[in-house]
């Protein structure tokens, strides 16, 4: 595990674009990620790739 695995982030804007570039960076270091974004549908995917 890295550095960061108890370490927790809050994304807006995380569902596509570069949100979503930041989302995938922040869960491969480690993070807890929260993605927040007025694009429910978009931020459905997203979590997808995510989830481990």
């Amino acid at each position: 595990m890295t550095e960061f695995a108890d370490r927790s982030a809050v994304v807006t804007g995380g569902a596509r674009g570069i949100g979503a570039a930041v989302v995938a960076e922040l869960v491969m270091a480690g993070f807890g990620v929260v993605i927040a974004d007025l694009l429910t549908e978009d931020g459905s995917p997203a979590s997808g790739r995510c989830a481990g």
